[in-house]
């Protein structure tokens, strides 16, 4: 638990407890199960500190002593005293916000931000495919074999995506910021903080995101509807991030597999999602559609 807290993997934990992988794994299980029992949440791994905290600071708001307390070195887990764990050899326990990566759904982030979600309309229609640079064509070409050998979400990212979003900057002559795997920390308190996979700025600043932020690209191996609740909560703590600053224009998003591409618009508090899915093999359409927010700002 211990381990898990400071999050390291269970190859760090065996490592440094001197015993093989498999035994941590099997012991993490029986410890998961039992902590998901004793708190009545799916718990593992990826979720310990959001889970501890969510319940943590339930019981400190309703203030009935149930769910989560820690004290003297212990946690204790509901309402009966027995069922705690010693952690006094533990470091010291700073509970992590929620990140953009623990919304989960479009309910979740639509509920937090109070947003009118739009699913009907086909919202770059109009937009006209512009020509795709040779580099682009023969950059794409020839990693598309290699990132569909690979099927991960990195080998896409960094042979598929980085490439298209790069043209944009080329496009507009180095005036657009592009940002991969940035942390982008906006509201700790509302989850708004944590790593954007990529990040488009109508800015030449290339060392610190600076304002405006347009475009929120997430990154998805297969599952694209699992990505729109993190892009959403990222496209939020962009606007969030602009109007710090005076700046108030519509922010996009993209949920892509590198394969296919599914865009967004939030413009104050009403969230469109193109009903429309686009595909890498109309690689003009898509610089279009990613250009379109730049020529508005930047013309």
């Amino acid at each position: 638990m211990k381990g898990t807290w400071e999050r390291k993997n269970y190859t760090q934990i065996s490592k440094e407890l001197h015993c093989s992988e498999s035994h941590i794994k099997k012991e993490a299980a029986k410890l998961w199960k039992k902590l998901s029992q004793l708190l009545d949440s799916d718990l593992n791994k990826d979720n310990l500190q959001s889970v501890l905290e969510r319940k943590y600071r339930a019981s400190q708001r309703d203030n009935f002593g149930y769910c989560v307390q820690i004290n003297e070195g212990n946690i204790h887990f509901g309402k009966d005293s027995d069922n705690k764990i010693d952690i006094s050899k533990f470091t010291k326990l700073e509970f992590k916000p929620m990140s953009y990566s623990e919304f989960k759904t479009i309910a979740q982030v639509q509920e937090k931000f109070g947003l009118t979600v739009k699913e009907s309309e086909n919202l770059f229609e109009d937009i006209q495919p512009l020509i795709i640079s040779d580099y682009l064509q023969q950059t794409l070409k020839r990693n598309l074999s290699i990132a569909n050998a690979i099927n991960t979400e990195k080998a896409r990212s960094e042979l598929l995506i980085a490439p298209i979003l790069l043209e944009i900057r080329q496009i507009f002559d180095q005036k657009v910021g592009f940002f991969s795997g940035t942390e982008f920390n906006v509201d700790a308190e509302l989850g708004l903080n944590g790593f954007c996979d990529f990040l488009l700025t109508a800015s030449s600043e290339i060392y610190e995101i600076s304002c405006p932020v347009i475009t929120l690209v997430e990154a998805k191996n297969e599952n694209i509807k699992g990505g729109l609740g993190q892009c959403i909560a990222e496209m939020v703590a962009a606007q969030r991030f602009n109007a710090q600053r005076d700046q108030k224009f519509p922010v996009y998003g993209v949920v892509t597999s590198g394969i296919i591409w599914k865009f967004l618009r939030l413009e104050e508090t009403t969230l469109w999602i193109d009903q429309e899915d686009y595909f890498i093999k109309e690689v003009g359409k898509l610089l279009g559609i990613l250009s379109s927010p730049f020529q508005a700002y930047l013309s």
